[in-house]
């Protein structure tokens, strides 16, 4: 605080630019801890008025001079809030990625990175973009060049992966005159696409199928094993492994019905177990 004594209508005429209190670091030629007088420099139509006094409370300051430092740090984007339902954040970019900073050295040996204000992505199915400023957290450090970041912010629906550890293998397209077995007679299917789509998909019957179609006589093949999605599901989610991936086949001439006249797809029995199904961690 500075006080000024002297003609009181002298003194209301005084604006405050024409009295300025610092202190003189001229002298000042190492670090250290000094206690240095408050001085007071007065200008314009002030000098020339008599009487008068000015003085300044405190008199004297305590501070402490160190080196100074700089250094380059990562810039961190501050996100607020959770994306809606099913979305998540999959990638963030700012510019520029790093900043200069100074200040003391003791002060500055400590920060590791500088953080952008808060953006909210509460509920976002969608990303954005725009310029955001770095907090300014210590009075003491300095920021070379610009405090505005440019940003953008990408979110997209979350991936998920559906393991189906048991579902049967069926046997298509067989002889009437046949009676088939496989072994083995269930297999797994790992199904991949949008998490609320993957949550709630059911596993069709025929999921992992052979084809007896180029069978003519009995006796014992080993055949491919395929995986089998709809048109629609297919548009939607994509098998990204499955087991096994060859079956055998052991192939007799029918001498007693075992699922009927006509039928040319033989099923395990159970088929289809929806017990065996589990999720793989979102991504």
């Amino acid at each position: 605080k500075v006080s000024l004594w002297g003609d009181k209508n002298v003194i209301e005429s005084i604006k405050e630019d024409e009295v300025t209190a610092f202190i003189d670091l001229s002298d000042i030629k190492s670090e250290g801890a000094y206690q240095l007088p408050i001085q007071v420099r007065v200008n314009g139509t002030v000098v020339t008025i008599d009487p008068f006094q000015v003085t300044a409370e405190p008199d004297r300051l305590s501070l402490k001079l160190e080196k100074s430092m700089t250094k380059k740090v990562p810039i961190v984007l501050s996100l607020k809030g959770i994306p809606a339902d099913g979305y998540e954040v999959y990638e963030t970019i700012i510019e520029p990625a790093t900043a200069e900073i100074d200040g003391p050295e003791t002060v500055i040996g400590k920060i590791d990175n500088l953080v952008t204000d808060s953006l909210l992505i509460d509920d976002r199915t969608t990303g954005f973009s725009g310029t955001v400023s770095l907090l300014a957290e210590n009075p003491l450090v300095t920021v070379q060049g610009t405090r505005q970041i440019q940003y953008s912010v990408k979110i997209h629906e979350v991936i998920a992966v559906k393991r189906i550890k048991k579902t049967g293998i069926a046997v298509k397209n067989v002889s009437p005159a046949f009676t088939v077995t496989v072994e083995p007679s269930e297999g797994s299917v790992e199904i991949q696409g949008k998490k609320k789509i993957v949550e709630s998909w059911k596993a069709p019957d025929e999921l992992l199928t052979v084809s007896a179609d180029a069978i003519t006589e009995p006796g014992i093949y080993i055949l491919q094993v395929e995986s089998n999605l709809s048109p629609e599901d297919e548009a939607e989610m994509k098998v990204t492994q499955y087991e096994p991936r060859s079956a055998k086949l052991t192939v007799e001439e029918k001498g007693a019905e075992r699922h009927g006249e006509g039928h040319d797809t033989f099923r395990p029995d159970p088929y289809h177990d929806t017990d065996g199904e589990d999720y793989e961690g979102e991504w």
